[in-house]
């Protein structure tokens, strides 16, 4: 179990890493407790494929299990990554990336970050 202020974790192990809050920092610890990714993020998801959601400031990105920040804080929302695909927001519009951060789909066949690829799928070919 993740780890809080107290010492109580905040999140199941996923991918081998469990996030942990210290204060009002969020950080990743292993199987062992041991601190593998510092606490210094405003919010952490857990990991999902590899990467997790962070965010720093009021912009969000992902880091890979070592830390390092793989798609930098650009979004003002993101979902986490499924099927390869995450979902973000820029301003108004919505936005489908890969793991390398680059869009991949215009705002217009987009639903909102916490919707599935398969629902906007569907809901397109039903419209």
């Amino acid at each position: 179990m993740p780890i809080s202020a107290s010492g109580v974790p905040t999140s199941h192990s996923s991918e081998g890493l469990a996030r942990v809050q210290l204060g009002n920092k969020y950080g990743f610890i292993d199987r062992s407790g041991q601190m593998v990714i510092n606490p210094q993020f405003g919010f952490a998801e857990s990991f999902s494929e590899g990467l997790a959601r962070v965010q720093l400031g009021n912009k969000y990105g992902f880091i890979d299990r070592s830390g390092q920040m793989v798609i930098n804080p650009q979004f003002d929302s993101a979902g986490s990554f499924s099927e390869g695909l995450a979902a973000v927001e820029l301003g108004d519009d919505s936005y489908r990336i890969n793991k390398q951060g680059q869009i991949l789909l215009d705002p217009t066949c987009v639903a909102r970050p916490y919707k599935t690829i398969r629902e906007n799928v569907w809901s397109r070919l039903l419209e």
